[in-house]
């Protein structure tokens, strides 16, 4: 016997979505529902089964879609289900490669740490142009080669592009957007087709240059020579800086507090927040900036970026690029040039030096991260800065307390 159908009636509809009970629903026959859910919103639902699998096609809000256009659409899905289709599957293969992107960047972006992981996401995005408009899951080999061509030539652009295109494919395959038994088009285009990427490392900033990179920095008397000139004093990583933020620095102690999720690596390699000690001119560099709190008592904290433009806003990402240009190196190359000046004319224990970059060590040097061994941290900054140029009177040192209680207590 066939299903009743054409129950429903405007004026029901309209009693419903006013009197309603949340979590219910009015049948209108043949698969076709007006759901509503405990907060009150209504909606059109087609109901059918495939493989005798149950699907729930969503078909519109209540407000959007009248009983006669629910009707219609679920009209059309019926017809498909009869063909033997799927009409849910057939709607997911239609999505593009960039609806598809935007929906798998939308998710990731709830976990990163930084504004600017999801602005290079999007920047990249615009590189893969050519592939916007073509179904995810007609997606092939041919096209994502087409796409990569002109990016050949940016080694760091290609290989994070291709990434891209490679996440998408499989998010699309998970979800019904694409073939889960065909092949991902950026595997085959790595293993057949691809020109060999370079991958290219972080350029050291030769510490032998680094004093004379330092006076430069200075001479500008801005925000950026300040920013850069900060990374080099506390061998932070370029983005830690530019988020760094008044209520992370505790000037008492003379100590900036990285937060796990901040750190490249967060809670995955971490077990306690990056104390990072603040040498005499790091304290002076900071207090120079026009954000600097004004009234703050003793163990006060306020929030506030510390490094900001003359507008107040944020430093972009790409502040440095026109420093760099004229830099025998790159930003992230001053940890290296921190690093090797410590490794190569010092007595600094390398378990040290690693601690200092919060870099993830193991073993007896894992057991030094744990403790945050502060003082000898300072200690090794103290040296750095002294090579650096920078001098100060005794009676502008900082606190010497070591507070790796309070890292112990984080822990």
């Amino acid at each position: 016997m066939a299903r009743a159908r054409y129950k429903l009636t405007a004026k029901a509809v309209e009693a419903f979505i006013k009197t309603g009970r949340g979590n219910s629903r009015a049948g209108d026959g043949a698969g076709l529902y007006l759901s509503k859910n405990a907060s009150g919103g209504c909606a059109w639902v087609f109901m059918y089964s495939v493989n005798g699998k149950r699907r729930e096609a969503g078909l519109g809000s209540a407000r959007d879609v009248s009983l006669v256009q629910a009707r219609a659409k679920a009209d059309a899905m019926r017809d498909v289900v009869t063909a033997g289709g799927d009409p849910l599957r057939e709607k997911a293969a239609t999505k593009t490669f960039l609806e598809v992107a935007n929906e798998l960047g939308t998710e990731l972006k709830k976990s990163w740490r930084s504004p600017g992981q999801s602005a290079e996401w999007d920047r990249c995005l615009e590189y893969l142009a050519p592939l916007h408009e073509i179904a995810a899951g007609q997606l092939n080999v041919s096209d994502v080669k087409r796409a990569m061509k002109p990016l050949l030539d940016r080694p760091t652009v290609a290989a994070y592009a291709l990434t891209i295109v490679k996440r998408v494919c499989t998010y699309a395959s998970a979800h019904g957007y694409r073939d889960e038994n065909a092949s991902n088009p950026a595997v085959l285009y790595t293993a057949t087709s691809r020109p060999r990427i370079k991958r290219q490392h972080h350029e050291a900033v030769p510490y032998r240059e680094a004093p004379a990179l330092m006076a430069t920095l200075q001479a500008r008397g801005d925000v950026l020579g300040d920013a850069l000139t900060f990374i080099a004093l506390t061998g932070c990583r370029k983005m830690e800086a530019l988020d760094a933020d008044w209520s992370e620095i505790d000037l008492a102690s003379a100590t900036w507090t990285i937060p796990l999720e901040r750190m490249k690596t967060g809670t995955r390699d971490h077990a306690v927040p990056h104390v990072v000690p603040l040498t005499p001119p790091a304290v002076a560099l900071l207090m120079r900036q026009p954000t600097v709190p004004t009234a703050r008592g003793v163990g006060e904290r306020q929030k506030g970026r510390v490094f900001v433009t003359k507008r107040k806003r944020r430093l972009p990402p790409s502040c440095f690029k026109y420093i760099v240009a004229k830099m025998n190196g790159t930003v992230h190359g001053l940890r290296s040039a921190l690093r090797d000046y410590l490794g190569n004319e010092t007595d600094v224990p390398r378990e040290i030096a690693e601690g200092l970059l919060a870099h993830v060590v193991g073993g007896v040097e894992g057991a030094y991260r744990r403790e945050i061994a502060l003082r000898k941290h300072r200690d090794a900054l103290t040296i750095w800065a002294k090579y650096l140029g920078f001098t100060w009177q005794e009676s502008e040192a900082v606190p010497t307390q070591d507070v790796a209680d309070q890292g112990r207590e984080a822990a």
